[in-house]
């Protein structure tokens, strides 16, 4: 994300967390089955071939053609990128279809045979408030893992129009991860942390899913 997007960005967080608006932690939700979701979430290697840098985030599929959603920050500067699915080996990035670098958002083309691809439904409306979600992703050094949460708060947010905070705890390695609802929707993508008050506490957003539908390749499957 560009410096002055990211400032501009952080700020408003800051200051709506400020005037009281974010309340305390959520009860994990329940009633979730995430494991046929499993397949769509993969995870995200970019390398940078002069330096030898590698940076790890979490993606999915999002049609069948193979296309993979994951966070712009993850591959910016990057030369080479591949997807590696649950159980498999990797796969080439071979070009970026689409990039809204003020949300942090990258769709990649990858060259995979079509019967590897399981693409993940695009929720085509906001989560509410405290509905259940859950985050599928790959943390740095491991496989994929879950985690259940609610959204604890939707944030009106310049540049981006709505940020979401949910209680599902992330770690490094998730940026790009998908918050699926109980239907198996994704309802939103993982964009970074903040640590706040004296504690240090993190704080989780992400940006609502129903922005990908910016992207004209992409049309809504079963629409709320």
């Amino acid at each position: 994300m560009p410096a002055k997007s990211a400032m501009i960005l952080l700020l408003c967080v800051l200051l709506l967390l400020m005037s009281g608006q974010r309340s305390g932690h959520a009860k994990p939700g329940k009633g979730l089955s995430p494991s046929k979701l499993h397949p769509s979430v993969v995870k995200v290697i970019a390398t940078n071939k002069e330096t030898g840098r590698q940076q790890q985030a979490t993606g999915f599929f999002i049609n069948q053609a193979g296309d993979v959603v994951s966070n712009y920050h993850a591959i910016a500067g990057m030369e080479s990128i591949q997807v590696w699915p649950m159980g498999q080996g990797s796969f080439p990035v071979t070009r970026i279809l689409w990039q809204d670098i003020a949300a942090d958002l990258v769709i990649l083309a990858v060259r995979i045979p079509v019967a590897d691809v399981h693409p993940a439904p695009i929720a085509n409306h906001l989560p509410l408030t405290g509905e259940a979600i859950e985050v599928i992703g790959h943390p740095l050094g491991q496989q994929q893992t879950r985690a259940t949460g609610v959204i604890l708060s939707r944030f009106p947010a310049p540049i981006v129009d709505t940020l979401l905070q949910f209680t599902a705890p992330i770690s490094i390695g998730e940026s790009g991860s998908p918050l699926f609802d109980a239907s198996g929707q994704v309802v939103g993508i993982v964009s970074f942390i903040l640590y706040l008050g004296p504690n240090k506490a993190p704080s989780y957003f992400a940006i609502p899913a129903i922005r990908l539908f910016l992207y004209h390749g992409l049309q809504p499957t079963n629409p709320h």
